[in-house]
């Protein structure tokens, strides 16, 4: 199915019938999709394959912010960061 009549025959309805009035793109979904996993643990060599991304490094440009904050949690969450090279 062409992209134009998925948008048409099938997202904006699904939408609709969310109560979703802002026009969202089935991109944003998935971005926010990846978004939510990462933020949530799941380990980005996971997101890449779902996403269908060919390599890791396309995951974690994009999302590298997220992943940055992830790993200030786990610092957090034990109290203690280790020396780089330890």
């Amino acid at each position: 199915m062409h992209r134009t009549n998925f948008v048409e025959r099938h997202w904006k309805p699904a939408l609709a019938a969310a109560g979703i009035t802002k026009d969202l793109s089935p991109h944003s979904a998935r971005h926010t999709f990846a978004s939510w996993a990462l933020m949530e643990g799941v380990a980005p060599q996971i997101v890449q394959h779902r996403l269908g991304h060919e390599s890791l490094e396309t995951t974690s440009r994009r999302y590298a912010h997220l992943l940055l904050d992830a790993q200030r949690a786990a610092v957090d969450a034990i109290g203690w960061e280790p020396s780089p090279g330890t």
